[in-house]
């Protein structure tokens, strides 16, 4: 279980992240889903172990994440946007690399397969499309065997087809052992494969709930996720 425990980070006088309390079970695909400057970003670098909360404490497992913590980050697999991967590095190398980071890791082969990655790995990562460098993050990601998956806009810019690939490698890979956490602008995407919303506004957690849940809540005929995005971005707070 990922516990989120009275969150707060502050800037200065500007609060980021306002007091989250959140327990995300294993087994979950969770989005986390709120307009630019919500506090996602924010949310998800504590998560990760790279930011330090300014009060309260984040839990996985009943372990707290700390910064200089090596083993909470052997629990943590990362895919972001733009993900700084050795560009002269092959796909190959990359793997075999990230891979002899750690004690414990995935069947490579069956991520290659998975992620049908065979017809690049002789090629330099600095050389991929979009597409297929998120296809090797993915992979990286995974590699570790990690308690906890992060994965930031792992879907923009790629064609649908791309997307697609992306997607089904992530419900496959998705285990009762393991919770994927997804920032995402896509809420067909969210509708599609989360089990899980977190929606963020203004810092604060504005509702955890399914998809299904979420749009049955909104007053709208024929209401979608894009209902709850919208609902919340524009909700004035207190």
């Amino acid at each position: 279980m990922l516990k989120i425990k009275n969150v707060t980070k502050n800037y200065g006088d500007v609060t980021a992240v306002n007091n989250v309390s959140l327990e995300i079970d294993k087994g979950e695909i969770v989005a986390i889903v709120g307009s630019n400057g919500a506090g996602k970003t924010t949310l998800i670098e504590m998560i990760m172990g790279l930011r330090k909360p300014t009060s309260g404490s984040i839990y996985i497992d009943n372990k707290e994440i700390k910064i200089s913590d090596a083993d909470s980050k052997s629990d943590i697999g990362i895919l972001l946007q733009n993900g700084n991967f050795y560009p002269k590095l092959t796909v190959r190398e990359m793997l075999d690399l990230y891979g002899s980071y750690y004690s414990k890791t995935m069947d490579v082969n069956m991520l290659i397969d998975l992620l049908k990655l065979k017809p690049v790995l002789k090629k330099k990562y600095g050389k991929l499309s979009g597409g297929w460098k998120q296809r090797a993050g993915l992979a990286l990601a995974f590699i570790n065997d990690p308690k906890i998956i992060l994965l930031d806009e792992p879907t923009t810019g790629l064609d649908p087809e791309a997307r697609m690939i992306l997607w089904d490698a992530i419900r496959t890979l998705k285990s009762d052992d393991k919770i994927i956490i997804v920032s995402t602008h896509y809420m067909e995407e969210v509708s599609d494969n989360c089990t899980k919303v977190a929606v963020v506004s203004s810092g604060r957690l504005m509702d955890y709930d399914s998809p299904d849940n979420l749009v049955s809540k909104i007053d709208k005929p024929n209401a979608r996720m894009d209902d709850v995005f919208f609902h919340y971005s524009t909700r004035k707070l207190a």
